[in-house]
């Protein structure tokens, strides 16, 4: 009798915790934790861009700072690291980001305090990027409280078992594995962590992403979702966005050179950021667009070689400057952009566009 009373107290208890927000995710629910962006600082970007880690992880422990490289796979598939979390920000706003060969890299803070990761969460941030055409999901950030790893440890203990006595067939062995696996082990996550102790930890994303010719700017939002170990969730409301423009060489195509057709056709090509193909029908001409399509694919040694063949303007005097910025002759190259400037004062205004002359005219 004095069993079935403390089993029925047990049950309104949970009843009454569900019906008040009492579940793993609900105070999370009541205060509405959104992903927050703001500005990353240019000395915040050079910091992270000098760092040969290509994805660093900070700690902030009362004054104490801690930098830790991405985690190991174990064995057993599991990766651990250790640090607790509770609300998302996101550092990075509006700038340009230059292209190279058909590619820019995107970049930006995730910045994760105290409230948002309790032991018995997991939270799952997944960037997307967001273009003309359609939208694109980079790899999550899964980080999971002590209490919620530990469940998933024994679900696949039980599973691995079972399978083991059993020996089940491939059918039988999916429904075992959804039968006793809660929580499944998150796959291809840039990172997966596990909190151990409290504490501020930053993330720095990075991401190579192809461009086509609707790439002329792109946008990274934030979508995520928290787990709790007695089947609550919690979807983050949706976050601010960060605006990359992506600068290019393509500003500089000639376009009122009329040639003949396969000529006109490299250009087409170029402008929908073909280059390699561009180049293929271009690179007899010698000529601004010739350059244009080597600069694109990065080629500078040989841009290098046409555009002083070129005669002068402001053009190849900024384009000088931009190849001689990706080659490191720094003096030379500031020469080639006070000179563009010289003789178009709207250079000025490209080179506030161009991360590359950005770069050049620093001290």
């Amino acid at each position: 009798m004095k069993t079935k009373q403390i089993l029925l107290a047990s049950l309104i208890v949970s009843a009454l915790c569900l019906f008040f927000g009492c579940s793993v995710t609900g105070p999370l629910q009541r205060r509405q934790v959104a992903p927050r962006l703001s500005q990353l600082s240019r000395t915040e970007r050079q910091e992270r861009q000098s760092d040969y880690r290509p994805q660093v992880v900070k700690l902030q422990r009362d004054s104490s700072t801690f930098y830790l490289a991405p985690v190991d796979t174990l064995a057993d598939g599991e990766r651990v690291m250790s640090f607790e979390i509770e609300q998302v920000t996101v550092a990075a706003k509006m700038r340009s980001v230059p292209e190279r060969n058909g590619r820019v890299v995107l970049d930006f803070i995730v910045s994760l305090p105290k409230q948002l990761l309790g032991g018995s969460r997991s939270v799952v941030i997944t960037p997307i990027l967001h273009k003309p055409d359609g939208r694109m999901e980079l790899e999550d950030l899964v980080i999971r409280g002590g209490r919620f790893s530990l469940l998933q440890q024994r679900d696949y203990w039980q599973y691995e078992t079972y399978v083991e006595r059993f020996r089940p067939d491939t059918l039988g062995r999916e429904a075992a594995f959804n039968r006793f696996v809660k929580f499944p082990y998150p796959e291809d996550a840039r990172l997966d962590s596990v909190v151990e102790r409290r504490g501020m930890m930053t993330y720095y994303y990075s991401e190579e992403v192809p461009t086509d010719e609707s790439s002329k700017r792109m946008t990274v939002t934030l979508e995520g979702k928290v787990f709790g170990i007695d089947d609550s969730s919690y979807r983050l409301p949706p976050s601010d966005t960060l605006d990359y423009v992506v600068t290019s060489m393509l500003s500089f195509v000639d376009t009122l050179l009329q040639q003949d057709t396969a000529y006109m056709r490299g250009v087409e090509l170029l402008k929908k950021r073909k280059y390699a193909e561009a180049l293929y029908t271009l690179n007899s001409y010698n000529d601004r667009n010739t350059v244009v399509a080597h600069l694109s694919l990065d080629y500078n040694e040989r841009a290098l070689t046409l555009l002083a063949a070129l005669p002068k303007d402001a053009v190849t005097e900024y384009l000088q400057a931009i190849v001689c910025a990706r080659l490191g002759r720094k003096e030379e190259g500031r020469r080639h952009f006070l000179e563009a400037c010289r003789l178009d004062e709207r250079m000025e205004y490209r080179g506030n566009l161009d991360p590359e002359i950005t770069e050049l005219l620093k001290d």
